[in-house]
């Protein structure tokens, strides 16, 4: 990516913000510790699924646009606090493989003594249905035995016909299958999921990571990101995103205006970086170590939104905390830090006091 005015903007794309919530007080117990951790204004920012690809408070549709082919089975649209243990994650380090140590969240991983430094992201999992128990929904798909959550509100008309090249290998047919009465008999049949659609692998990317639920006239990128360990910046920026490689321009929100908007006005605007500023960005946090944040107040605290638009029209969404953290939504709980220089050039060339 170079740094400069030749940056183009992106689609305004919109993400959902935090994580949705077990609605019953009756939650599963072995969730229970997690979800102390969600302070109630995060739920409260949950996005009020109407379909998979609805936006939070009212906000539009990436181009005015509901679901229809991928979504039209999936009412509400997928597992998620009940994904708590993949996408929220729990206090566990990689040890030995498929033997995660238990461990204070705030531990650091290398001085633990582990086989295999890093954070351990559990693999998510689908709880026998409880009498008295509802659960909210996001986008997801099994395959290969593994869980993939769409990790933005999906591409629409132009939108979607502009990534569509990336289609690669046919998979099969999302079943739609997956709703919150769903029993683990359901969760575990392949393609599986909350969604209907055609799946594909996509051109560039590990089908391990990343695959896609193609309808007529919208397409959703799903990743998976459980089940799996983090360590370094570079396992997720580079190895699974390839930012540095294919990133192609940014654009950004301030988050009192990503929160508070609701009209076209909120949209994210192009950034131009000083010389060098950029790459120094990209460099810090591929080398940076992940921190799991769930016990600290990461989200009192994010400054700006940063959409990274790739070269295949893929558009990657992170976060930024007033401290340094950079945060990439697929993953909201396990951050890197850059520098206080890197922070203060990154805010002010989004404008960002």
């Amino acid at each position: 990516m170079k740094d400069g005015k030749d940056q183009k903007n992106l689609n305004g794309q919109k993400d959902l913000k935090g994580q949705n919530k077990l609605q019953n007080q009756n939650e599963l117990q072995n969730l229970t510790d997690l979800l102390n951790l969600v302070e109630d204004r995060y739920i409260e920012e949950a996005a009020e699924l109407d379909g998979a690809g609805s936006n939070v408070k009212g906000r539009s549709r990436i181009r005015g646009k509901r679901w229809t082919g991928i979504a039209a089975a999936a009412a509400a649209a997928c597992l998620c606090l009940v994904l708590a243990g993949g996408l929220l994650g729990g206090d566990l380090l990689c040890g030995a493989e498929g033997n995660p140590q238990q461990s204070s969240a705030a531990e650091d991983p290398q001085q633990s003594g582990a086989a295999d430094p890093g954070w351990w992201i559990p693999a998510i999992q689908l709880p026998e249905p409880e009498e008295g128990v509802t659960y909210d929904m996001i986008a997801c798909v099994v395959y290969k035995g593994n869980v993939y959550v769409g990790n933005t509100n999906g591409y629409y008309g132009e939108d979607a016909d502009r990534i569509r090249g990336m289609l690669d290998e046919y998979v099969g047919k999302a079943k739609g299958n997956l709703d919150e009465w769903s029993t683990q008999s359901d969760y575990a049949e392949e393609l599986a999921g909350s969604v209907c659609g055609s799946i594909y692998t996509l051109k560039g990317y590990d089908p391990d990571f990343r695959l896609a639920c193609a309808g007529e006239d919208d397409i959703l990128i799903l990743e998976h990101l459980n089940g799996i360990c983090v360590y370094v910046g570079s396992e997720i920026f580079e190895d699974r995103l390839h930012l540095a490689e294919n990133g192609k321009a940014v654009s950004c929100i301030d988050h009192e205006t990503w929160y508070y908007g609701g009209s076209g006005e909120d949209d994210p605007v192009p950034v131009s970086f000083e010389e060098g500023v950029w790459n120094e960005f990209l460099k810090e946090i591929s080398e940076g170590t992940f921190e799991n944040l769930q016990l600290s107040e990461i989200y009192d605290g994010i400054a700006v939104h940063l959409y990274v638009t790739m070269e295949d029209g893929t558009v990657n969404p992170f976060r930024i905390s007033c401290d340094g953290y950079v945060l990439y939504d697929g993953l909201p709980w396990y951050g890197v830090k850059i520098s206080d220089d890197t922070l203060h050039a990154v805010l002010e060339a989004c404008g960002v006091e």
